[in-house]
């Protein structure tokens, strides 16, 4: 990157550039963002994120715009990125502010923000934002909560892994466990826990 930063958020465009948003600094939350070209192998700045947030959350959207999630210093934060005009938007806030939460998005088009920390405690909030109709709806909360955890999904089945209650960097406990949360049926199932 053109820049040192730690704690952006980033998400595989569908013009396949990879885009990286904010973060922060050794002081501050930074609003630089950027588009890494996987091909050319080159990083191209892009406008400014509104409000610099670092431990957010990102997703693209299937109209292709980038959407920015919460994050430190203003949790409630929707920011939608445009990238065929290089500008930003505001979307509506998240319900329950959020830094370090899994974000990913399902086959039904919409996005899972799942988890992460309101600032004084580990979440298990699922939060779900439908691009289209610009709202929020919300799920069955996970079992544990957690956050800096690994978070994927595979078809209708979101991947919470390990991760942690406390906002602090070395703090335990920490988690091997596996949550699993079917978004057809709203339900959450438990995976095998990691072998460390």
């Amino acid at each position: 990157m053109p820049i040192a930063s730690r704690g952006f958020a980033s998400a595989l465009g569908n013009d396949l550039m990879i885009y990286c948003f904010s973060g922060a600094d050794f002081s501050s939350a930074l609003s630089n963002c950027y588009k890494y070209n996987v091909t050319l192998n080159t990083w191209t700045p892009i406008a400014n994120i509104p409000t610099p947030v670092w431990e957010s959350g990102a997703a693209t959207a299937p109209n292709g715009d980038i959407i920015v999630f919460g994050g430190e210093s203003s949790m409630n934060l929707t920011q939608i990125y445009h990238p065929l005009t290089d500008t930003w938007t505001s979307g509506a806030v998240v319900p329950v502010p959020v830094r370090m939460p899994g974000v990913v998005i399902a086959p039904d088009g919409k996005i899972y923000v799942v988890g992460g920390f309101n600032g004084s405690n580990a979440i298990g909030n699922v939060q779900i934002y439908d691009p289209i109709a610009n709202s929020w709806t919300t799920g069955t909360g996970m079992t544990t909560p957690r956050n800096q955890f690994g978070c994927a999904i595979q078809c209708v089945s979101i991947y919470t892994i390990g991760g942690k209650t406390s906002g602090s960097n070395n703090a335990s406990p920490f988690f091997n466990t596996v949550e699993i949360y079917n978004t057809v049926t709203n339900s959450w199932s438990t995976g095998t826990v990691l072998p460390v």
